[in-house]
């Protein structure tokens, strides 16, 4: 669950501050997942007049290092999708982007789609 001033609404300011890391537990394994625990810009969320309905879609993106512009152009793309075309195909419904940083490397991508559920994130790009 984030807090108001944690989602950027698809009307703010185009930049995106990342997210506070998930609090770390005392088991190992625990402190082991949030050393890695992935973070990415803010839920993007894209509110529809009279929405009956929300629904959150997760992503993983890679946010830093080589690949960075990629994943950067990869949101830009997935918000004007969505833009585009979910007043057509999901009228009446709020739609919450959270993406969050898999750094192209295979422990951090774990750790995000395993934050990614643990949120209860049902869609995923």
């Amino acid at each position: 669950v984030y807090s108001s001033s944690q989602v950027q609404s698809n009307n703010s300011n185009p930049s995106y501050p990342p997210m506070p890391a998930a609090a770390a537990t005392t088991t190992a394994k625990s402190a082991r997942l949030a050393s890695t625990t992935p973070t990415g810009p803010a839920p993007w969320i894209f509110t529809q007049p009279g929405a009956k309905s929300n629904i959150t879609i997760g992503c993983i993106l890679p946010f830093e290092g080589p690949q960075q512009v990629v994943g950067e152009a990869s949101m830009t793309a997935l918000h004007m999708a969505i833009k585009d075309w979910a007043p057509k195909l999901l009228p009446s419904t709020n739609i919450n982007l959270t993406c969050l940083n898999g750094k192209c490397q295979d422990v951090a991508a774990y750790s995000a789609m395993t934050r990614l559920a643990q949120d209860k994130v049902g869609r995923w790009i």
